[in-house]
């Protein structure tokens, strides 16, 4: 290794790039222009099955040399080719899918195919300092799709008169027993000519004397399929390049019936790269001399930085203030570099998250840190779930946070989805334990009060005063059967869904409406309201909900006012981000939270048995407005009096 290669791999190693670097999701190497890897993701070293130790230091070409077994293997020789293309023409190349095999601990080889692409990194003089290079195993995909190609291959070319391919069947031993006339076309043997005759004959010398007809179809036998290149020689002797597939065909027992053989002159493509290697070679040794010169530490960073795939950033560690951002923020987000400069990383989140956020990024860390899941907003608003990985790092001498957001919007949105079917699933269960207890208590007390007083009747000696007695208690236990199976019927409706059509409603239109139906009473008791709807008076909604909502809680106001203090009812709104909070506060009697906060909307409970009511008022209102897509919550005090939450959501 150069000492520019050793300057470079130790200005790289900058702790929270390392670590950083390390947990990436993805399969990432970091090379010098001399081939030398100095960094690598843990999923790189999983999918290669090495150790780190066995990486970093090294050549590439040295620890992954093509399979020593395989001669027609050349999926390193291609690596080298697109690296090289990447030192001369200084841009990313993204290479056609390779054949690697993987040798496993225990020394099995595995076939494997990789996607691999490599991109170039620049110091600010555009000097080429590393490489990244990033792999994928693709070999289940690849393995299919040549399943589907022999398949459309061996449809298409059966065809006698297609001329590129060569096409033709050999026995068990390699003998020709079949000709086609691409066949001839290719190699300019007739059938007369070819058929019987051992598959060799199309070989050069050398390779005949090497072995590697035999050797191709003892692996082509044992895999079920080959594909190699080499050179060919025809009937007049002249020599070309060909591409060749041997496709093995087995009987029932297993044993090998046939194997077919696919070839094409690929001459002018191998010339072309193998100028291609030669030009390759001779710039390779160019840019390492070039390459010879590094910056510091943290210009390098600062690159690695910038062409990070994912959106980074570095923030003040107490202002949260932006003071570096990389390209992929820029595009992911739609701010500016130099608006993102201008803001504090607080002014991406939620308002409901600001305060956890502080909490989880001023988390003392030995090393990078997950900090959850949190809500972001876009420059056009946006709302997106991302996942934040963060590191202490010092930034131009300033204690700092190395951020790593990770768009996991779609997984959010799938597992809140999740969440709210499980949550309608459990208050549908709890709704039909609910309406079990009302037919067997509140339904089932009038119904045997009736049965009680019938059977009663039956007494011959009852008197006409015993008999209007028992027909007044059959009417009162009839009457609040009636009210039970009424109370059913209403919450059963609302239940059911959203009846009717929505539309602008005002919330100053509805009190002034419920006002005037209570008018009477209003003045009577001296009733005082408060109303204030400046921030928010229109609402997109189910007017008879909303009015329904309201006309409760006033009522309720009114009803479980103090006797001897003037009632004050206060009612307004508040607009927010994602919708209106309507807050409805009186100054009565009051309840006390602490025995009945779970039950203060439960059906048929009541909390002030001196007051006239059935229990069903709050009950329809929590239904009502969970029908609407909000919450209602309460606060309550003794002698102070109750205030109600309502929220809102906006709706597209």
């Amino acid at each position: 290794m150069s000492k520019s290669s050793l300057s470079a791999k130790s200005a790289f190693h900058h702790p929270n790039l390392q670590a950083l670097l390390e947990s990436v999701p993805g399969q990432y190497l970091i090379l010098l222009p001399d081939f030398t890897m100095i960094e690598a993701s843990d999923a790189y070293l999983t999918a290669t099955m090495k150790h780190r130790e066995q990486i970093v230091g090294h050549n590439l070409f040295e620890v992954f040399p093509d399979n020593p077994l395989d001669i027609a293997a050349r999926g390193m020789d291609n690596l080298r080719v697109s690296l090289n293309y990447v030192l001369k023409h200084a841009v990313p190349h993204l290479m056609e899918v390779q054949k690697y095999d993987m040798r496993t601990p225990s020394g099995q080889v595995n076939e494997r195919y990789w996607s691999l692409y490599n991109k170039p990194v620049f110091n600010n003089k555009h000097e080429l300092i590393y490489i990244i290079h990033r792999v994928e195993d693709v070999t289940r995909q690849v393995e299919a799709d040549l399943r589907v190609k022999v398949g459309e291959e061996l449809i298409s070319l059966i065809i006698d008169n297609v001329k590129e391919y060569a096409l033709f069947m050999l026995d068990a031993k390699g003998n020709i027993t079949s000709w086609n006339r691409g066949a001839q076309h290719i190699n300019g043997y007739k059938a007369s000519e070819i058929i019987g005759k051992y598959v060799s004959v199309f070989y050069t010398d050398e390779d005949i004397h090497k072995g590697i007809p035999e050797f191709n179809l003892k692996v082509a036998k044992a895999r079920g399929r080959l594909e190699t290149e080499g050179w060919r020689k025809r009937k007049d002797g002249s020599e070309y390049w060909a591409e060749v597939v041997l496709t093995t065909l087995y009987n029932d027992d297993g044993s090998v019936r046939a194997i077919s053989k696919i070839s094409r002159d690929i001459t002018e493509q191998n010339k072309a790269k193998e100028e291609i290697k030669e030009l390759n070679a001779t710039l390779e040794q160019r840019v390492i001399e070039r390459a010879a010169q590094l910056q510091e530490s943290e210009k390098k960073y600062h690159n690695l930085f910038q062409y990070n795939p994912m959106p980074m950033w570095v923030i003040d560690e107490e202002a949260f203030q932006f003071l570096d951002v990389n390209e992929a923020a820029v595009k992911h987000y739609g701010y500016s570099r130099k608006q993102f400069l201008a803001m504090s990383a607080l002014d991406l989140c939620a308002q409901d998250e600001r305060e956890r956020y502080i909490q989880a990024n001023r988390t003392e860390l030995s090393g990078p840190l997950n900090v959850g899941i949190w809500k972001h907003f876009k420059k056009d608003g946006t709302l997106i779930y991302v996942e934040g990985i963060v590191h202490h790092t010092t930034f131009e001498g300033k204690h700092a946070l190395l951020v790593l957001s990770n768009d996991v919007t779609e997984k959010k949105i799938a597992e809140l989805h999740r969440n709210k079917i499980t949550s309608d699933l459990i208050q549908r269960n709890k709704d039909l334990e609910q309406f079990a207890y009302i037919l067997s208590h509140n339904l089932r007390l009038p119904v045997a009060n009736i049965l009680g007083f019938s059977e009663a009747l039956q007494d011959p000696a009852l008197d006409l005063s015993d008999i209007t007695e028992i027909a007044k208690g059959i009417n009162a236990s009839t009457q609040r059967l009636d009210e039970v199976i009424l109370d059913l019927y209403n919450i059963l409706k609302v239940r059911s869904g959203i009846i009717g059509k929505t539309e602008s409603v005002k919330f100053s239109e509805l009190v002034d409406d419920i006002r005037h139906s209570l008018d009477t009473q209003i003045k009577k008791d001296h009733i005082e309201f408060t109303v204030d709807f400046s921030e928010a008076d229109e609402i997109n909604t189910l007017k008879s909900y909303l009015h329904s909502i309201l006309y409760n809680l006033i009522s309720n106001s009114i009803k479980y006012r103090k006797a001897n203090d003037i009632c004050s009812i206060e009612i307004k709104t508040q607009k927010h981000a994602s919708g209106i909070t309507l807050l409805i506060k009186d100054n009565g009697i009051g309840m006390d939270f602490s025995k009945i906060k779970d039950n203060l909307f439960g059906l048929y409970k009541r909390f002030h048995p001196g007051i006239e009511g059935r229990g069903v008022g709050l009950y329809m209102v929590k239904t009502q407005v969970e029908a609407l897509g909000g919450t209602i919550n309460a606060q309550s005090e003794p002698n102070i009096g109750t205030e109600f939450t309502i929220d809102f959501k906006f709706t597209d």
